[in-house]
Order: structure tokens, then sequence, then C-alpha cells
């Protein structure tokens, strides 16, 4: 991973930020389509980011990178619906962040090692928080 990927992620944690703070209510139920809303998207970010926090720290301890389960993503729609809404912004930005910290404590070597084994989209997390920073922005225009 390059120093690119860690500012980027900052950047995009800092957008993510941004984005909740300027949130009103009412804003956190509008539809995103799908089934989805805005707290549900926020949700899966904040998931999806501490997932990779532990698959991150795992990596870190023991070399190896937890593969992932294809049904992950119908699960969490189906139990994101329990969180409340209100908690999910700030659930995103400390996962977010995070995240953030835990890849700046991994050597270079050792995320350069994580891209070279495919695993580039766990450590370049700014690529997701975008798609639905920008799938939000969109609803609420």
């Amino acid at each position: 991973m390059s120093d690119d990927d860690l500012r980027l992620n900052a950047e995009s944690t800092a957008r993510l930020r941004a984005l909740v703070g300027r949130l009103a209510d009412g804003d956190l139920g509008r539809s995103l389509g799908g089934g989805w809303n805005v707290a549900t998207a926020l949700v899966h970010l904040a998931w999806w980011d501490v997932r990779q926090r532990i698959a991150i720290e795992t990596f870190a301890a023991d070399g190896a990178f937890p593969g992932e389960d294809p049904a992950t993503n119908a699960t969490l729609e189906a139990l994101g619906r329990l969180f409340r809404e209100e908690e999910a912004g700030k659930a995103a930005i400390e996962a977010a962040e995070a995240l953030d910290a835990a890849l700046a404590r991994l050597p270079d070597g050792r995320r350069a090692a994580l891209r070279a084994q495919g695993f580039a989209w766990a450590v370049a997390r700014h690529r997701h928080r975008e798609d639905h920073i920008h799938q939000i922005e969109g609803a609420l225009r």
C-alpha cells in the first residue's frame, strides 16, 4: 500500500465525518433504493471497516489474512435494521478512524504483501467509503 492510499483513506474518513455532520433530522431514513436507507449504508460502512480492521490485526499478528464469506452482505442487510439509525453515523466514523489507524501501524512491507496477495481492497478502504458517500449524497440532493 502506498502513502497515497493512507492519505486517501484519511480523506475519505474526513468526508464521511463531514457528511454525517450535516445530516438533518429525517435524512437517516431517506431511501437509497433496494431496501437500503442512509442509516443502512452507514451501518454497512461501519461493519466493513470493523471487519477489515480485525482482518488487518489478524494479519499483523500471524501473517494470515482471513477470507471473506460471500453471504456477508446479505447477512449484514438482515441485521443492519436492528441498529438504531441515530447511531449509524457515529459507528461509521469510529470504525473508519480505527481502521485507518490500524493500517497506519502496519509496516509498509506488510501492506505491500497484502497488495501482492490480492487484498488491495482491504487496505485501500477509501474506494468503498467513497462509493457509499456518493450514494448518500445523491439521495440527499
